[in-house]
């Protein structure tokens, strides 16, 4: 989401994408198209997000290179 979407706003979509993963319809579906559905929180990807911005300049360049 935007930086500027305001907190209720990410909370409420957050909420609902996790009832969303763990809905025994949704996941049985997920298991007939053979889908594997292990979600994280926003709150993890929010922190893993900011890890990758931590990253030393150096550890980017070669990440980049090996993702080519």
């Amino acid at each position: 989401m935007p930086p500027a979407t305001p907190a209720d706003r990410v909370r409420l979509l957050r909420t609902a994408f996790l009832k969303t993963l763990s809905d025994p319809e949704f996941v049985n579906d997920a298991r007939q198209a053979q889908l594997d559905v292990d979600p994280i929180t926003g709150e993890d990807v929010s922190h893993l997000i900011g890890e990758l911005f931590r990253m030393p300049p150096a550890i980017l360049v070669r990440l980049k290179e090996l993702l080519r």
